[in-house]
């Protein structure tokens, strides 16, 4: 009898389940896909759509802004980066020094029309918390849920509640790629007051020219590029 409960309390200790590891959010070595921005707050809705492109750490985000086709490169290895004007083949160059290997490896945000200085990078936690000059919570609790495929590619999906110093909770379902070394393919960001924020990549792809990351040839070198229309 001694024996047989043993075996029965044994045997219920291995078939409880193991908690799944988190995988960490993270990008290919080189990869480009498209994303789209959307922050909705009430009747209020904006969406930002760009492609962006990685190989090594070299970057690259293109966009539109009001009809006029933009483009930013940072070469991390050259200390420089790129503001191009596609519509009218010229571009800014600034400097751009990526002094800590973390930085090099952050996606860019589209800088203003008439920026000559480097964009502001956002780092893999900031994305995921969609604002990057928010205040850090003074607690964050995470669980995994159950995986969901997007675009034919399977995702860990993440719940994060973050709660603040003031009592405001925020709530995060990040959806990470298990076969692009994490790559947060969705992102969902709720907030007290019905505020939301959803990023997410699509038309993921593995092959990226180095071409994409220099300046093309014909293009002008300016001083500033033209303010685009609002």
């Amino acid at each position: 009898m001694a024996l047989l409960v043993i075996c029965f309390t044994s045997c219920r200790r291995h078939a409880e389940p193991a908690t799944p590891e988190i995988i960490a959010a993270g990008e290919p070595e080189t990869y480009s896909a498209t994303v789209v921005r959307l922050a909705a707050a009430g009747e209020t809705r904006e969406t930002v759509t760009s492609r962006v492109a990685r190989r090594g750490d070299w970057r690259r985000e293109e966009w539109q802004e009001a009809g006029a086709v933009r483009a930013v490169i940072l070469r991390p290895d050259l200390g420089k980066g790129y503001l191009l004007d596609i519509n009218n083949r010229s571009y800014v160059e600034f400097d751009y020094a990526a002094g800590a290997p973390a930085a090099a490896r952050r996606p860019v945000t589209p800088p203003p029309a008439n920026e000559t200085t480097a964009p502001p990078a956002i780092n893999a936690e900031e994305v995921e918390r969609a604002l990057s000059d928010a205040p850090a919570p003074t607690q964050v609790t995470e669980h995994v849920l159950a995986d969901h495929t997007i675009d034919e590619h399977p995702c860990q999906v993440i719940e994060a509640r973050a709660t603040f110093a003031d009592g405001r909770v925020e709530i995060t379902r990040s959806h990470r790629a298990r076969d692009l070394a994490g790559l947060p393919l969705l992102i969902e960001v709720e907030r007290e007051g019905g505020a939301r924020l959803t990023i997410e990549r699509h038309e993921v792809r593995l092959d990226v020219s180095p071409d994409a990351f220099v300046v093309p040839t014909g293009f002008r070198k300016v001083d500033q590029l033209p303010r685009t229309a609002k």
